[in-house]
């Protein structure tokens, strides 16, 4: 299969599942060989030319460089560039929904609201329809393709700057703030304390209905004379008791678990609206939110401490065993010592993916890109001096890879500090051709960037699509340049 076929195959497994087409071969094909007029333009192809404009317009924002990097040509039978491939459904989807060797070998942590990422393996950036338009984090790792543990590695031919061990010297300072002290940190401090929270109240079967169930039981022992309705009552609350472990302290549990439902509601509503515009959860949102997890915290544990149910034998529900999984200790004290452990692990693992330096020159790299000058969050922040001389020290055939972006920046940096808040200052300057301040014109020529060809689309990858398209990569793709 070569890559024109290989294209279309992508392409037409996507159309076939839309349209009912059973093959896309030959004589399977519809039938418009007879002359007959060509139907209006499909769903598939206006999301397909919208998803083609978009990425010419963040892709004019770049040197002429990027034409070396990102492949734009998708009618020739070359694979030598880093390839773009839409989905018409999440991409945590399109790698459930794909045959096991693609399944397997997309070694990376996808959310189901990724929207986009870069496979080294497949030497391509995979993205969805619900893509919010940039690229510019992905665009990083490829220009870096990531390299054995971890490393960076500079894959552009006409590469001139600083060294890989230079590089990784500044991002690496970036990387240890990320974990120590950025807003990722803090966000990631944030969901281990909400995960130790519900493991406390969980684990201990105390659900929100224990309540309006203690309630029930009352109402349905009222009876035609008091003296009848207080002996009933007893004996049902004794029953109780001794099935479902009731203890009033619990009950202290219940309202936890309500404020913590309420307090998590309000976290995601944050994270969600900051993943919006860009920046994900600043440092500003998160201190507050922290405050009240932790307070949560403090109550759940002295809560479970006064039940008295820390010594008791381990008893989770069924909810706690879906989230934490079967504990093999004896008490409660014991398994929440053991699950505790496993959070801290999983913390770590996430601190140690998500602040990596491949993912901190992302970040940073997104950040100059995107004209960011605002506040620390967990996706964006503000670059300092020596990232700024980094970027500015690294050039392609003697040309500076960042001119316009830096320019840009350091323009930035003027207005806000003059009071321009940061998501003005990006929009009035990230895709600017012109810019006026202080009596001062800038002019940035955008670069030219057109499509030849439909951007491949695809819902599904077949093993045979991924075994072809690793086949390709080995014998043409760009090598990296150590």
């Amino acid at each position: 299969m070569n890559r024109k076929t290989l294209s279309a195959a992508l392409a037409c497994t996507a159309m076939a599942a839309n349209s009912g087409m059973i093959s896309c071969g030959g004589a399977n094909r519809q039938a418009n060989s007879n002359n007959a007029p060509m139907p209006a333009a499909t769903a598939i192809q206006r999301s397909q030319d919208e998803v083609t404009s978009r990425i010419e317009r963040q892709l004019s924002k770049y040197e002429p460089w990027i034409d070396k990097l990102i492949d734009t040509d998708y009618q020739d039978q070359k694979h030598v560039k880093v390839q773009l491939l839409f989905s018409g459904i999440p991409v945590f989807d399109l790698v459930d929904a794909s045959e096991k060797e693609f399944k397997n070998e997309i070694h990376i942590t996808l959310g189901s609201n990724t929207e986009a990422f870069f496979s080294p393996l497949y030497n391509t950036i995979f993205f969805s329809k619900n893509w919010s338009g940039i690229l510019d984090h992905e665009i990083a790792h490829a220009f870096t393709a990531q390299g054995i543990g971890m490393d960076l590695v500079i894959r552009l031919e006409g590469y001139d700057g600083p060294s890989i061990k230079e590089i990784s010297r500044v991002v690496g300072k970036r990387s240890e703030a990320l974990k120590t002290d950025g807003a990722l940190s803090m966000m990631l401090h944030a969901i281990d304390t909400a995960r130790r929270i519900e493991m406390i109240i969980r684990s201990f079967g105390v659900e929100n209905k224990r309540t309006v169930r203690y309630q029930e039981i009352i109402a349905k022992s009222i009876g035609p004379t008091q003296e009848k309705t207080e002996a009933r009552v007893r004996k049902l609350v004794e029953e109780y008791n001794a099935n479902s472990r009731f203890n009033p302290d619990l009950e202290r549990g219940n309202l936890i678990m309500e404020e913590y439902q309420k307090t998590m509601v309000s976290y995601n509503e944050i994270n969600h609206a900051k993943f919006n515009d860009r920046r994900g959860i600043c440092k500003s949102d998160l201190a507050p939110m922290i405050a009240k997890l932790e307070n949560l915290e403090s109550r759940a544990e002295d809560a479970i401490e006064r039940s008295g149910a820390l010594k008791a034998t381990t008893d989770f529900n069924d909810h706690a065993r879906a989230v934490f999984g079967e504990v093999k200790t004896g008490s409660m004290e014991e398994a929440i010592a053991e699950i505790d452990g496993r959070l801290s692990f999983v913390r770590n693992m996430d601190l140690m993916t998500l602040a990596s330096i491949p993912e901190a020159f992302a970040r940073m790299f997104d950040s100059m890109m995107g004209v960011y000058v605002g506040e620390d969050c967990s996706v964006k922040f503000t670059l300092n001096q020596e990232e700024l001389a980094m970027f500015a020290s690294m050039k392609i055939d003697g040309a500076g890879m960042f001119s316009k972006a830096l320019e840009k920046y350091e323009i930035a940096k003027r207005l806000a500090s003059e009071g321009m808040d940061s998501e003005g200052i990006s929009t009035a300057l990230e895709y600017a051709e012109r810019f006026e301040h202080n009596g001062v014109v800038y002019t940035w020529k955008p670069y030219e960037v057109r499509f030849r060809g439909k951007i491949p689309r695809a819902d599904r990858i077949t093993d045979e699509m991924a075994h072809e398209w690793r086949r390709i990569d080995d014998s043409q793709r760009i090598q990296y340049n150590f």
